[in-house]
């Protein structure tokens, strides 16, 4: 490809973008994912609970899981943010109505609770009532590793949110950018680690699945 085509095709994909495909792939794939799976509160959106302006990558806790997080049926007495910085702290207090105290970080950069490198096992042996893993798993090279290690740190009755990204969603290292997901892969996370789905959300190419841990 000779650089004026190149240039005309970078030019063209940043002024486009990734929508389109998005869109394409959701004509495809949304109806046999709720034959398959059930709800996936498609039609709805949840922008409007995001909280934004925060002091991490993303910037912002996406509107499904603060959907989730307030629909749990109890207010947690503790919470485990894998990946977070303690900068969030404050956020998720005031959403769950608890203290800083019961919310721990960890993860590799400075300023989180636990130092934890996700391809080793999970450096505390504390359970919590919940879990938020958000936008993760695609910078992971065994996202199942990390789920199974998190769910491992749920109490039973506990719930876990995870916040991921699917086919069509543009390519954003950070690292490094290794996955995309479909719905079967959380499907059959919940079958092999004893998990029930207790609620899933789809919005452009992003997926949330709420899992409760069986007592």
């Amino acid at each position: 490809m000779n650089s004026f085509l190149f240039n005309l095709r970078t030019a063209l994909g940043k002024r486009i973008g990734n929508r389109l495909i998005q869109i394409l792939l959701h004509m495809k794939t949304d109806h046999l994912f709720a034959k398959l799976y059930g709800d996936f509160n498609f039609g709805k959106s949840f922008d409007r609970q995001a909280i934004k302006g925060l002091a991490q990558e993303s910037g912002k806790i996406y509107g499904g899981i603060v959907h989730f997080l307030l629909s749990l049926p109890s207010r947690p007495a503790s919470v485990f943010l894998p990946g977070e910085n303690n900068a969030v702290k404050p956020v998720y207090a005031s959403l769950l109505h608890i203290t800083e105290g019961q919310i721990i970080t960890a993860g590799i950069l400075d300023g989180m609770d636990v130092k934890w490198n996700f391809e080793e096992s999970p450096p505390v042996n504390t359970q919590y009532d919940c879990i938020v893993s958000q936008s993760m798993l695609e910078h992971l090279i065994d996202p199942y590793k990390h789920v199974r290690d998190c769910a491992s740190l749920l109490k039973p009755g506990g719930h876990m949110i995870l916040h991921t990204m699917m086919p069509g969603f543009n390519y954003h290292r950070y690292p490094v950018d290794c996955m995309r997901f479909y719905p079967d892969w959380f499907e059959e996370v919940a079958e092999r680690l004893s998990l029930e789905v207790a609620g899933k959300y789809i919005h452009n190419s992003r997926i949330t699945y709420c899992y409760r841990k069986r007592a």
